[in-house]
């Protein structure tokens, strides 16, 4: 059963823990859905991977197969549905899909799949990275019609950056750097490719985990030709920064949206150390920042990308301790008003 806990004034729920049968969640984050359920990626004691399901307040096994090394986190749809990718027993890496039985593979032409993602709309269409039998690398949406190239190293792409993102109008949002060096924010429209912002002019450095939302809301962290930081929305005419000219962080390292004016964020403080943030009363609130103290330890690292946030306001994040322990918690009632 979970237990919650109060940390810096927010309520954060214990999911599960490296304390008995489990040795680590790293590197991956958890994915949660509109009903809070969470699944994550575990590695137990013996060695074998799994991707676990917590809903009602119990751990439930989605994904387990013990000649599988499962290498992702994974997504979770409302109705229970999980991907993740994973070596299969004859060495061939795939995206898997399952409910609960056994798992399907989804990616029988692609010859090495990731590294980062998948993510999953809610037409159960996966966007993730893969290469090829051409040994070309790219992005690619996994729909009921088939698997449909997004982009690839083919043409005026060089490589790809962090996980494409798809939304719930079928959109893929993602980060590239071009063959001359150009790098930018980009999104794929049913088959057409714009450019939301790339680097030469204003900005210098993106995001790794730019994030939109089924309205099509688009948020990332960019670095300034002058080194300013902030935390920019990107899907209007010109990028407009969501945090004060004057806020009071040396970096800013991404952002999710649970609403159009609901971002979580991560930035570290002048003089500080990273942490994960909200705004309160037009102030940055933080949830939790290494070095914290929890359970007789303290925080060491933190982790949660585009699927660890649901359109309620809660996170599920990963947490290492100075003393070695795992966690996987999820918030509650961030954007409540004090």
């Amino acid at each position: 059963m979970s237990t919650t806990h109060s940390h810096r004034g927010y309520t954060l729920t214990h999911i599960a823990d490296t304390h008995t049968q489990l040795a680590s969640f790293a590197p991956y984050v958890p994915a949660i859905n509109s009903h809070g359920h969470v699944a994550f990626q575990a590695r137990a004691k013996d060695g074998h991977t799994s991707v676990l399901v917590y809903r009602d307040g119990e751990q439930h096994v989605a994904i387990a197969h013990k000649a599988q090394q499962i290498y992702s986190h994974p997504t979770l749809s409302d109705d229970g549905l999980v991907h993740c990718y994973a070596t299969l027993p004859t060495g061939k890496q795939a995206l898997l899909s399952s409910t609960g039985e056994t798992p399907t593979t989804l990616t029988p032409a692609l010859t090495t799949i990731g590294p980062m993602g998948p993510t999953a709309n809610i037409h159960d269409e996966i966007a993730f990275r893969a290469t090829n039998q051409a040994d070309i690398e790219g992005h690619y949406l996994h729909t009921q019609n088939g698997i449909k190239c997004v982009a690839d190293t083919s043409d005026i792409f060089a490589s790809f950056g962090g996980l494409p993102v798809v939304n719930d109008t079928h959109h893929v949002l993602f980060q590239a750097e071009k063959k001359d060096g150009t790098k930018g924010l980009y999104l794929w429209k049913d088959g057409t490719i714009t450019s939301l912002a790339e680097s030469g002019g204003r900005f210098s450095w993106f995001g790794l985990f730019p994030m939109i939302s089924k309205d099509g809301y688009i948020v990332t962290s960019a670095q300034t030709t002058s080194g300013a930081y902030n935390l920019y929305r990107f899907d209007t005419s010109e990028p407009i920064p969501l945090l004060p000219r004057d806020h009071p962080f040396e970096s800013v390292r991404g952002g999710l949206i649970a609403e159009e004016d609901q971002i979580v964020y991560f930035a570290t403080p002048k003089g500080g150390t990273l942490g994960m943030y909200v705004e309160r009363s037009s102030q940055p609130s933080p949830i939790i920042a290494f070095g914290d103290e929890l359970y007789g330890s303290t925080i060491t690292g933190f982790a949660l990308n585009p699927v660890s946030i649901n359109q309620y306001g809660q996170c599920a994040f990963r947490v290492q301790l100075a003393n070695q322990h795992e966690y996987i918690f999820r918030t509650e009632g961030l954007f409540e008003q004090e």
